[in-house]
């Protein structure tokens, strides 16, 4: 199995497929991270950092001459640690929010199907 490398997050799932269509047309053999999920849960693209495009390793440099990015290089600054720590707190938090709006709705909806069954049994 090849080790892939990321060469590019995109915003959408739109443009991480344009980025793969034009590695192919190249004739690399890039994929694209967690496709069908981004495509059912778009919400969750941003809490995902973007779409990532990924290439086998040996065609990291070719695939980034033509995307036209740079790997980061060094370690984290401070700003962008304190960016991910509080980006982290945000995602907890809209995860708790909604676990706490979407529970009542499928607590309500098995009490409804429960009840319908035990009708249909009668």
């Amino acid at each position: 199995m090849d080790d892939y490398v990321a060469v590019g997050n995109f915003p959408g799932l739109s443009e991480a497929q344009g980025a793969e269509a034009m590695l192919l047309a190249a004739g690399l053999s890039p994929r694209t991270r967690d496709e069908y999920a981004t495509g059912l849960l778009w919400l969750y693209i941003p809490a995902m950092a973007g779409v990532r495009v990924e290439v086998p390793a040996e065609q990291e440099q070719e695939a980034r001459d033509l995307l036209g990015t740079e790997v980061e290089t060094g370690p984290p600054s401070a700003e962008d640690k304190e960016y991910a720590r509080r980006a982290g707190r945000r995602r907890r938090i809209f995860g708790i929010v909604a676990l706490f709006l979407v529970t009542p709705w499928f607590a309500l909806l098995g009490i409804f199907l429960s009840r319908a069954r035990s009708r249909s049994d009668d």
